[in-house]
């Protein structure tokens, strides 16, 4: 089979991007030692050349240096990979067109990729401060396939352990430049020492003789649950080190980066740790109980000082180095997480009783629950004949922060809050776990309609039914689709949809125990004493679920999924003439709203696309256009899109076709062939934010060449080794194993 041009298995991320491969690149266009005084120019915002490695800038908006157009010239519309290095006394650097007003290429030291607006590069600095360039590399990509991507918010996933988990989990920002980090009475240099991910990305932190605190701090982190912070530490001229929180209680840690001991733990910390991480690195951890509200690191005089503590160092230039800042929900410290601003990282979401991760791709959402951990009477909530006992117990995040509640009363005990607006689909879920009690449910009333219940089994897993105005069901008008689906450790998430009523009053949801039986009363009415847990309520505006939604005082909006771009600009990614388009996917939903993914020419109209189209639920469409119009509308019915298939969609001149799950589903021999195809989007292509695709996906890949009937039956049948083998090498030669919070059998377990 021929190697693809894209292949995209979801195991490996970056911070705004999705891995893929392979890629191919051109010769290096600037390679190091590059020599400022020779490559680049002073431009007329500012910037001067200082030396062949160091430009300054004295202030202002964006100052900065220009290459020359003796030195090298970028290709308007070819796309670039750009690594840098260095070291800068400004806010940080960013890179974009000479003549340009933002980051359009990217911002700080790294590795960027980027399509070239205009045909010089420029280096800027953010404030005035003095920037050197260690080593610069400039090449082309002539094939590529990495996806850009985007969520702006963060979101949750199942981890590979089978539990929720926020992702990123680190919930510190820059945890590795300290950009937004306030600096008291310190300076601190990136990029100055090699990390222990071998990346020249360690810092030098350095105090100064003021009689005061020393340190770096990242406050405003409000929560109230246990959290674990760890930040790695190597010595240089100091060696003593505190971890310490913003609370007044003193809670606080000390440790010795030399002698290799923990001294003082002050407050409600507990189960300090210093562990070798390589090279004299080392990695601090520490527990804190509850209120952690921020994450001091500071400089202090020994093992006994003090929370916070007071000092004049010696002199202004000593220090030692620091990287890799993580706080993690729970008791335990994680595998650590870098974090730019925690917005852009692609979720990887694994069956929750274990096997390959898929790339969770969602719409935006808005939990209208304002506390969803929280069932106290508190924050727009309220309780009937409903008691809290504990929040402390162990949740579907695997850590403790589930509620279990109590029935006082028979009365319908209840958990209740939004109301809701009339004549409105909501989708309503919650995690739920039985104690002693066994039955519980989901419902809501409104003046035109009554009660409306769903009624789960948690010691069976099972929906039992509806109770619609006293009478029982297995669905109803105003209270349908109802789900109990399993997750780890007994623990099930039920959930319903609901259509409100057009009466003026409007409806509250509830969550409620429930007795034995179909009778109307079993499901209005609780046992004394029944016992369960609950985790996790939400509420969305949509005709079904999407991944939890934390809430903790108002309600929270993640922002949609979005992956585009893979290829623009290169050269050899995709062919007009013929090629194909593999995908292996679910669906969240089964529904006539469109979504696609596709190879496009970013016009609109020329494009190669797979989609769940607007015509029909059950149905995929094997779909190419040309500037003429529809040259292929395959649909092919009756497919459960919820669960897993293989599609691929082959083009060629007069001979295209659709494979689903090993079998020919359509063949078309008078086709006429798009052109002008540069880019591959989870969207249908007419633009990037077009019926963009909605699921979990396993597999892409697109083929230069237009395969056999054997070729494409088998890679839809079963994981062909030569599809995967390529992009095992891709992620090992990039160092993702090592780099990216995957291993090496998630790989592997697609061979």
């Amino acid at each position: 089979m021929a190697t693809s041009s894209v292949l995209t298995v979801p195991s490996m991320y970056g911070d705004g991007i999705l891995y893929s491969g392979p890629s191919a690149y051109g010769s290096e266009l600037a390679v190091q030692p590059v020599d400022l005084q020779v490559d680049f120019q002073s431009a007329p915002s500012g910037g001067v050349v200082v030396d062949a490695n160091t430009f300054t800038a004295s202030g202002g908006n964006l100052e900065g240096i220009r290459s020359k157009d003796a030195a090298f010239t970028l290709t308007v519309g070819t796309a670039f990979e750009i690594e840098i290095r260095g070291t800068t006394t400004s806010n940080g650097i960013t890179l974009g067109n000479f003549g340009g007003s933002g980051n359009e290429y990217g911002s700080g030291f790294g590795v960027h990729r980027f399509v070239s607006l205009n045909n010089r590069l420029w280096i800027r600095q953010n404030s005035a401060g003095t920037t050197t360039i260690t080593y610069l590399s400039i090449r082309p990509l002539t094939q590529g396939s990495d996806f850009e991507f985007t969520r702006a918010t963060t979101g949750t996933r199942i981890n590979e352990d089978g539990y929720i988990e926020d992702m990123p989990y680190n919930l510190v920002t820059n945890s590795e430049t300290f950009s937004n980090w306030t600096k008291n009475n310190t300076t601190l240099t990136v990029n100055n020492i090699v990390a222990p991910s071998q990346s020249f990305t360690g810092c030098l932190l350095q105090g100064n003789t003021v009689n005061n605190r020393h340190n770096v701090a990242r406050t405003g982190i409000s929560d109230t649950q246990t959290v674990t912070l760890s930040v790695f530490v190597k010595k240089k001229e100091l060696r003593y080190v505190q971890i310490a929180s913003a609370n007044t209680n003193g809670q606080h840690a000390n440790f010795d980066v030399q002698d290799i001991v923990v001294g003082n733990v002050g407050g409600a910390f507990s189960n300090a740790k210093i562990e070798s991480a390589g090279n004299e690195w080392y990695r601090l951890s520490v527990v804190s109980p509850n209120k952690y509200n921020g994450f001091y690191i500071s400089l202090i005089s020994g093992l006994t000082s003090p929370w916070l503590e007071n000092w004049a160092m010696p002199n202004n230039t000593d220090g030692l180095y620091i990287w890799g800042a993580q706080i993690v929900k729970g008791d335990q410290p994680k595998n650590y997480l870098p974090t730019t601003d925690r917005q852009n990282l692609p979720r990887l979401n694994y069956p929750t009783y274990g096997g390959c991760p898929s790339l969770l791709v969602e719409p935006q959402r808005t939990n209208l629950v304002i506390n969803s951990n929280n069932a106290d009477t508190v924050l727009g909530n309220y309780i009937v004949n409903i008691q809290v006992n504990s929040s402390n117990n162990l949740s579907p995040e695997g850590i403790n922060n589930a509620q279990e509640i109590e029935v006082t009363a028979t009365g319908q005990p209840r958990v209740e809050s939004v109301v809701t607006s009339n004549t409105t689909v909501y989708s309503a879920s919650c995690y739920v776990k039985k104690d002693t009690g066994d039955f519980f449910g989901l419902g809501f009333y409104q003046q035109d309609i009554g009660n409306q219940y769903a009624k789960f089994d948690l010691s069976t897993g099972t929906f039992i039914g509806v109770s619609s105005n006293g009478s029982f069901s297995q669905s109803a008008t105003n209270i349908y689709n109802c789900k109990i689906i399993a997750h780890k450790n007994n623990w099930y998430r039920i959930t319903c949809n609901i259509l409100t009523g057009s009466a003026v009053s409007k409806s509250n949801i509830k969550w409620l125990a429930m007795t034995a039986g179909t009778s109307a009363a079993s499901f209005s009415t609780g046992n004394v004493g029944d016992k369960f847990l609950i985790y996790g309520r939400q509420v969305e505006q949509a005709d079904y679920t999407t991944s939890l939604i934390h809430t903790s005082g108002s309600t929270v909006t993640r922002n949609e999924d979005k992956a585009i771009n893979s290829g623009l600009g290169t050269t050899d990614t995709f062919n007009d003439d013929e090629g194909v388009l593999f995908i292996e996917t679910e669906a969240l939903f089964n529904n006539t709203e469109p979504r696609g993914i596709s190879i496009n020419a970013g016009n609109g109209q020329n494009r190669v696309l797979i989609t769940y189209p607007n015509t029909a639920s059950s149905r995929i469409t094997g779909y190419i256009q040309t500037t003429a119009g529809s040259g292929l509308n395959a649909n092919i019915d009756g497919v459960d899109t919820t669960q897993k298939h293989k599609v691929a969609l082959k083009y060629k001149l007069n001979n295209c076709a659709v494979f689903i799950d090993g079998v020919k589903r359509i063949q078309n021999n008078s086709v006429a062939m798009p052109v002008g195809l540069d880019r591959l989007h989870f969207s249908n292509g007419v633009t990037a934010n077009s019926a963009e695709y909605r699921g979990n996906l396993n597999a892409i890949a697109v083929y230069k060449t237009a395969l056999t009937d054997t070729e494409l039956a088998n890679l839809t049948l079963y994981n062909n080794h030569d599809l995967f083998i390529p992009y095992r090498s891709r992620m090992q030669m990039i160092g993702a194993d090592q780099e990216l919070q995957c291993t090496e059998h998630d790989i592997t377990r697609f061979l």
